[in-house]
């Protein structure tokens, strides 16, 4: 029996569409070139490591992740409400007020910068939580603009500047102030988490609402003919309607229009006998030199990422540093950080990820994403579509399938 509907890539938009179509009662093939489903949200297993591709986390208050996840099943294993950061040679701990009020107050005397930058801080933080400020009316203007008017140039390049870098992948926080400002609210409010299996938990779980044999796994599209899809093998296969739903690379090759740009980064793990340090929080570079922007003690934050007895770190690099893909170069700046041990530390994976996120996107987001449709039967989505996020790649998703079914 010929699907209605045939949608390219079982990514999250790519699934999240095929669920709420099969909801509806519409027959659907997704095609996925990969061996597995997930796209970018994916977790290898590495001699009884669980290695995520790239630093990833879970924003517990997305509201699409709410609305279609079913949240205890993940087993979520939440990060430490704030970061630890290195600055002046030390670790120095930087505490969300609203989540983790006692910590702040002890860091607000016992840490730099001065008292009052992290009241400034903390001032930015309830201002942006408490929904007064509805991002989607600010000003239009770089995210560096808004911190640099809220606090002071110490707090930006200790803190902001390497968080929200490692968040959009730019330390230059170039971003849109809108998207910053939807995106702190977020992180002030709820949890900052992984599954306790990694990322491709959810993966797994998105995957397993659909009917058995929706997905193909390792059948490449060709191209998009009238009325369907080629497949890698030549053969075509008929439907009322197509949903491109791949990275923003192979959906313009695909719809015959120019990509959007993708941001880089470098994601390194090791394996180690020992953590280096007992904290399950994000490490940040508020130092600002070397390669490594951000890195975690993961099995601090779920056991269950590294075989009993052992400690998984990574450590995620922005381009534009020398050395930023090369481990023994930033295997050199943990050593720097956590002592000789780190020398010990074994190898797990290092590499690239060339398209990490969309950059289009992260300059100029669309809150509920941009019109799916293409033209009269075809459809696109993904996070380069919407927000460059888990959410929005779910929002993009969930609209291509809303206006498929409207269509007829």
């Amino acid at each position: 029996m010929e699907p209605e509907i045939v949608i390219i890539g079982a990514g999250m938009a790519g699934m999240n569409c095929a669920r709420v179509l099969v909801e509806a009662g519409r027959r659907v093939v997704v095609y996925e070139a990969s061996d597995g489903v997930g796209g970018r949200v994916r977790t290898d297993e590495v001699g009884g490591y669980r290695i995520d591709r790239g630093f990833q986390v879970l924003l517990t208050s997305y509201p699409e992740v709410r609305a279609v996840f079913e949240m205890e099943a993940l087993r979520l294993r939440e990060f430490f409400p704030g970061a630890m950061v290195r600055w002046g040679g030390r670790w120095v701990r930087v505490a969300n007020p609203l989540r983790a009020p006692v910590a702040a107050l002890r860091s607000l005397v016992e840490t730099p910068p001065g008292w009052g930058d992290k009241v400034k801080s903390g001032l930015l933080t309830m201002r942006l939580a408490s929904g007064f400020t509805d991002p989607g009316e600010m000003e239009e203007e770089r995210a560096e603009e808004l911190i640099g008017r809220s606090v002071s140039g110490e707090m930006t390049e200790m803190f902001f500047r390497p968080f929200f870098g490692g968040v959009f992948l730019d330390r230059e926080l170039r971003t849109s102030a809108r998207w910053f400002a939807w995106l702190y609210r977020l992180f002030a409010t709820g949890g900052t988490a992984v599954p306790a299996l990694g990322m491709g938990e959810m993966s797994g779980q998105l995957a397993g609402m659909l009917p058995r044999g929706v997905v193909r796994l390792g059948c490449r599209v060709r191209g998009l003919v009238e009325g369907g899809v080629v497949l890698e093998d030549g053969s075509e296969v008929r439907a009322r309607a197509v949903v491109v739903a791949v990275e923003g690379r192979e959906a313009g090759r695909l719809l015959g229009r120019a990509p959007g740009a993708m941001r880089a980064t470098g994601a390194f793990a090791f394996g180690a006998v020992r953590a280096p340090l007992a904290d399950g929080a994000v490490l940040l570079n508020g130092e600002g030199s070397g390669p490594v922007n951000h890195a975690a003690v993961m099995s601090n934050v779920s056991l269950e990422l590294a075989p009993p007895g052992r400690a998984l770190i990574t450590a995620a690099t922005l381009p534009g540093v020398e050395g930023w893909d090369d481990a023994e170069v930033v295997r050199k700046q943990l050593a720097g950080w956590f002592g000789p041990q780190v020398e010990e530390w074994e190898l797990l994976g290092g590499k690239v990820i060339a398209e990490a996120l969309p950059e289009e996107a992260a300059c100029a987001p669309r809150f509920e994403g941009s019109p799916t449709r293409v033209r009269a039967g075809v459809y696109v989505c993904g996070d380069h579509t919407a927000t460059p996020s888990i959410n929005g790649a779910l929002v993009s998703g969930r609209r291509a399938a809303e206006e498929c079914l409207a269509d007829w």
